[in-house]
């Protein structure tokens, strides 16, 4: 059994879901969360993990606060890490000068309001900048590890696999794609010797009773189960060389 670390969103966890010869151990999961926000320093809003019933999601919050997946690359207790930046559709919040945390659907309920002025917002000029500076921080930790990465390429969809379409404002959907596009291929000039899981075309379709619920990144199960042919793949390949 292969331990696999994730730094991404549902669209790379779900995938386990599939594997029922139980190939893998799911030893860390950083999700809500971006390369934009670690590249600030680790601060602990106390009142807003208290204001969050969920265990998973107070979790998920907490180690976009504490920044510890920087620590867990240091010791690479896993043999493979799976990232996405899908997560990277959420706005940014900087609590200080030094500070930046997600704002994240849990993070945004439990701190309440929220300040304009403090906000970075997707896409912007100032989240990419961060985004970079994350990388580049921790930068010699990935690139020692680089062999273990699979860089999962997803995109948002509109489409059911029924041919359905899900309705979503075509401007925002080419937005978030143009962007996703774009960050993996810095991510691939970072670290040229990463595998990377690429779809076909046209199958990235959604599927109608998804059990998170409707949303322009929940797939058919066909599309989960794809990747884990190619994580399965790719472990075998990843081995050969390490």
């Amino acid at each position: 059994m292969k331990k696999i670390c994730i730094f991404g969103s549902c669209v790379s966890r779900d995938i386990f879901e599939y594997d029922k010869q139980k190939n893998f151990e799911l030893i860390g999961y950083y999700a809500r969360s971006s390369f934009a926000s670690l590249s600030s320093n680790a601060m602990i809003e106390q009142d807003v993990l208290d204001n969050i019933q969920s265990s998973f999601q107070r979790r998920m919050v907490l180690q976009d606060m504490n920044k510890s997946f920087i620590d867990n690359i240091k010791r690479s207790d896993f043999d493979f890490l799976l990232i996405d930046f899908i997560d990277d559709r959420f706005h940014f919040y900087k609590i200080s000068k030094n500070n930046v945390v997600t704002v994240s659907n849990e993070y945004k309920k439990a701190k309440g309001k929220l300040y304009s002025s403090n906000m970075i917002y997707s896409q912007s000029q100032e989240h990419i900048d961060l985004w970079r500076k994350g990388i580049e921080k921790i930068y010699d930790d990935l690139y020692i590890i680089q062999d273990k990465i699979i860089l999962n390429k997803v995109y948002w969809s509109d489409v059911f696999y029924n041919g359905d379409k899900f309705l979503i404002n075509q401007e925002e959907l080419i937005s978030n794609n143009n962007f996703l596009k774009e960050r993996y291929d810095d991510f691939v000039k970072f670290f040229p010797k990463i595998k990377c899981i690429e779809y076909p075309k046209d199958m990235l379709v959604l599927d109608h009773e998804h059990k998170w619920g409707g949303a322009p990144m929940h797939y058919h199960s066909d599309v989960y189960k794809y990747a884990l042919k190619k994580i399965d793949w790719l472990k075998r390949e990843i081995n050969d060389k390490l």
